[in-house]
């Protein structure tokens, strides 16, 4: 089976690493790195508008990727089973909303303690504020990360269906054809926002909204090229499994990421071309470190990974968290006192939203379970065992 060919040449190029912990461990460190710049964002304005603003955003293309890499084994996994395609992507849909849209509404909560400024019923209006409710993208809300995910969502049954019919080879072709035609439409659609303005007032997506980093869809491009990972791996690890790659790759990135702040400072131009060229080495780092899987401290390795795994609960907290320590006086700019406030409220934040996290992955299997015994009293049938995929597998 070709999934199970694909997945065992990728686990069996380190034998203390597997793929799921070394893609923790990436979107561990991007979330930490993320979590970081916001806070500076309070602790010192000035220092995050000129050097930090700008790769705060860049480290969340990797959360699109990687999702992208675990969703393909998702499907394999499914259609490997044999189960039919509609039943597939209607179970699809169907554990995505329950995992991802309580979490979405809990954090709705916190946003409007946090933001009462901007995040409520007269800041934004009625027919927003419900659409903003129904996932409806708006770029102007602190949870956009949350409607670029369920994007994502709504194209991944397509695009796999896409490599089914195609095959690897193409599939490979057809990601890198969508590239030029993306920054194509992207042009087009950033010379003709200003006729858009006007439907801001409806509840309709926000004009920007379907940009990300001034790509059209971009964050569905990098979740499309994240499902095309494993093809990847499995045909150029050979080539890819060396450290000093990596090393370069990394210090490639690190110069891209420079000069693209720098372009936007000072010139404003090529912006496409430079964010298609960001996305490239974001993409490369994360394709290469999940071949070469270099080896780190223990302890480092464990808190990467755990925190890795609920990225989700921590992205959609942690600038509530912040907003609201400011609120209360406790995060002011520059006071020392503000780091030491925060460093030790911190677990608090980091144990709720695993708590959060851990009740979100068992959610689908609870009501998978009592819809199974409820079906089988209205049908009359003794209530017997079943067995049901664990959260994992459906990550």
């Amino acid at each position: 089976m070709q999934y199970r060919r694909i997945t065992g040449r990728i686990d069996s190029l380190s034998n203390t690493t597997s793929s799921r912990e070394i893609s923790n461990f990436i979107k561990g460190a991007a979330i930490i790195l993320v979590m970081a710049s916001h806070f500076f964002e309070l602790y010192d304005p000035e220092l995050y508008q000129e050097h930090l603003s700008n790769y705060a955003n860049a480290f969340i293309s990797v959360f699109f990727i990687l999702s992208g890499y675990g969703m393909f084994h998702s499907f394999e996994r499914r259609f490997g089973s044999g189960e039919n395609l509609t039943r597939v992507i209607l179970i699809f849909f169907r554990d995505r909303f329950i995992r991802v849209y309580p979490v979405y509404l809990l954090a709705m909560v916190f946003v409007r303690l946090a933001f009462p400024e901007t995040f409520s019923l007269h800041a934004v209006g009625p027919g927003k504020l419900v659409a903003i409710l129904a996932g409806i993208p708006f770029v102007n809300s602190p949870l956009w990360f949350i409607t670029a995910i369920f994007q994502c969502y709504l194209f991944a049954p397509l695009i796999y269906l896409v490599y089914r019919k195609a095959g690897a080879r193409n599939f490979i072709i057809l990601n890198l054809a969508a590239i030029g035609v993306v920054a194509l439409v992207s042009e087009f659609y950033l010379e003709y926002l200003p006729y858009l303005e006007r439907l801001a007032h409806y509840a309709v997506p926000d004009r920007y909204a379907l940009l990300y980093r001034d790509i059209f869809l971009g964050n569905v491009l990098l979740f499309s090229a994240g499902m095309m990972m494993p093809l990847l791996i499995e045909r150029y690890s050979s080539r890819l499994n060396r450290a000093h790659i990596l090393y370069a790759v990394a210090a490639l990135m690190a110069a891209v990421l420079f000069v693209d702040r720098y372009d936007r400072i000072n010139y404003h131009y090529l912006v496409e071309e430079m964010e298609l060229f960001n996305f490239a080495t974001i993409y490369l780092f994360c394709l290469v470190a999940m071949v070469t899987r270099p080896r780190l401290p223990l302890m480092m390795r464990r808190a990467l990974v755990f925190a890795g795994g609920m990225t989700l609960p921590l992205y959609v907290f942690h600038n509530s968290f912040f907003r609201l320590l400011a609120r209360l006086s406790l995060l002011q700019p520059r006071h020392i006192t503000s780091i030491v406030v925060t460093a030790m409220l911190l677990p608090a934040l980091v144990y709720f939203c695993f708590r959060v996290n851990s009740l979100a992955e068992r959610l689908p299997v609870f009501l998978e379970r009592a819809g199974g015994r409820l079906r089988r009293v209205l049908a009359g049938g003794p209530p017997a065992a079943e067995s049901f995929a664990s959260p994992e597998d459906r990550a």
